[in-house]
């Protein structure tokens, strides 16, 4: 029988190898939202108000094309979106523990004739006084922009806690949404596997691989201090086509995918601003 010798350095590899997968098995479970990726359609994201006596016109179905994060994502489509904010929410139960951490992502976007809107979205006691833990404002772009971490330590018990979207009072547009997580962990880390818990000592920007690409690629870089990070994608004629990312990060080295379906064959720039920060590299995708 022929023997097999590892070396030691190989089986440490290996070994961290599997603790990372087990740690990114574990992070993805952590979500307490219940179909914030909208593969089950609509399950759990029909509760919401609708002021349809205010002359509300909204339809609410879902999206297949893949515009945001996989194959589907909710579809807002607002005939008229009331004078209100709340006259157009959506909303799922998520109730507060005192001391727990609470932290949220979702990517979205928007179709129409403005540059931006503005919409909101709170953990909202769900009866009256309507109490909100954590209420923010966010800018709806007309390319897919991912949000968050927005971060709430709750200081109170509450059963009857929602997160909610307040879409009303924009315009008449349509409005993707997607992606939707709540994270009861610890705040986000970066660890390089290579480096062990090393925090990278410069900023950098790696090529994108594989490259060309058809349809998707990954993109790594690097962040030397805790910054506000935007990844953008940009065609020939300096059109942004994608927002990867676009949130706050503390220093470490990531990793992103990036899909190009639904963009044509071709050259594109693809742009990292973190701080003082900027770099930009070139990537083809080949049908």
């Amino acid at each position: 029988m022929r023997k097999c010798i590892y070396s030691s350095s190989f089986l440490f590899m290996l070994l961290i190898g599997i603790v990372v997968f087990f740690l990114s098995e574990q992070a993805g479970a952590k979500n307490l939202i219940l179909n914030g990726e909208f593969d089950d359609g609509l399950n759990h994201w029909d509760q919401g108000w609708i002021n349809f006596a205010g002359g509300v016109e909204v339809e609410i179905s879902i999206n297949n094309e893949g515009l945001l994060s996989g194959e589907n994502c909710m579809m807002l489509e607002i005939g008229n979106p009331g004078i209100n904010t709340w006259d157009i929410q959506r909303m799922q139960i998520l109730p507060m523990v005192a001391g727990a951490y609470y932290s949220v992502t979702f990517m979205a976007m928007f179709e129409g004739s403005f540059d931006s809107v503005q919409v909101f979205f709170a953990f909202e006691h769900n009866e009256d006084p309507w109490d909100k833990y954590i209420y923010h404002s966010v800018m709806l772009y007309d390319v897919p922009t991912e949000y968050g971490h927005y971060e709430y330590t709750a200081d109170v018990d509450d059963d009857n806690s929602y997160l909610k979207y307040f879409l009303g009072a924009t315009e008449d547009i349509i409005i993707y949404l997607d992606a939707i997580v709540v994270d009861d962990g610890e705040p986000e880390t970066a660890v390089n596997p290579s480096e062990g818990a090393t925090v990278p000592t410069a900023f950098d920007l790696r090529q994108n691989f594989p490259n060309p690409f058809n349809p998707t690629t990954q993109i790594q870089y690097s962040i030397a201090e805790a910054n506000h990070v935007r990844l953008a994608v940009y065609d020939v004629h300096g059109k942004e086509v994608a927002r990867i990312v676009d949130k706050q990060q503390a220093a470490g080295s990531y990793t992103v995918s990036f899909s190009a379906q639904g963009l044509p064959s071709g050259t594109y720039f693809y742009r990292l601003d973190a701080g003082h920060f900027t770099a930009t590299k070139k990537m083809v995708v080949l049908r």
